[in-house]
């Protein structure tokens, strides 16, 4: 029983940067405090969906940290999305959760964007359409949303400002009919 007590009381130094795990308390700190400041606790719970982008940030990736952070919240924000237009309608749930998993899981695997991959996007797409609200609302919503993507991009830039990591591309240097040609297996694997 002793040894139970110690291995939970051992502190594990952490093998990741201290500045991502430093700035992703930030970015979890910030929104929580955006939301109490302002009294609209939604900001709270949706935003936090929109930090996920962070646990995309890797600076070993070179030159595609920013795309990664880029094309992960911009997945994050249409999933959740396009999960509440579908609790609009229980028959279109399973159908948009499918499309979106494809979707994402492919053009993740086209990219070459592996761990955590397209996890969160299939699952915030989950959680959005389990949100049912007026359309009147879905906007401030996945705003709220947008507001987590948006400071989990600012963070990994700030990241890789603070590391320094190279300068980074934005461009997309190969069109996605080239990338599925060179990788066709990718349509396959992206069912399973």
């Amino acid at each position: 029983m002793k040894k139970f007590y110690q291995s939970i009381m051992q502190f594990n130094h952490p093998n990741d940067s201290k500045v991502r795990l430093i700035l992703a308390g930030l970015c979890t700190l910030i929104i929580n405090l955006i939301g109490y400041v302002t009294q609209i606790y939604e900001i709270n719970s949706f935003g936090s969906l929109g930090i996920f982008t962070f646990l995309h940030y890797n600076p070993t990736d070179n030159q595609r940290v920013m795309k990664r952070l880029i094309f992960t919240g911009c997945f994050i924000v249409i999933g959740f999305t396009a999960g509440m237009l579908a609790s609009l309608n229980v028959w279109l749930v399973p159908v948009i959760i499918s499309i979106i998993g494809f979707t994402s899981r492919l053009l993740y695997r086209i990219h070459s964007i592996n761990k955590p991959g397209d996890i969160f996007v299939v699952l915030v797409t989950a959680i959005g359409t389990t949100v049912q609200v007026p359309f009147s609302e879905m906007i401030s919503l996945s705003l709220y949303i947008a507001l987590g993507v948006l400071l989990s991009i600012t963070m990994g830039y700030i990241a890789l400002k603070i590391e320094g990591v190279e300068q980074q591309s934005i461009k997309v240097l190969t069109p996605l009919s080239v990338r599925i040609k060179q990788n066709p297996r990718a349509i396959i694997d992206s069912f399973f």
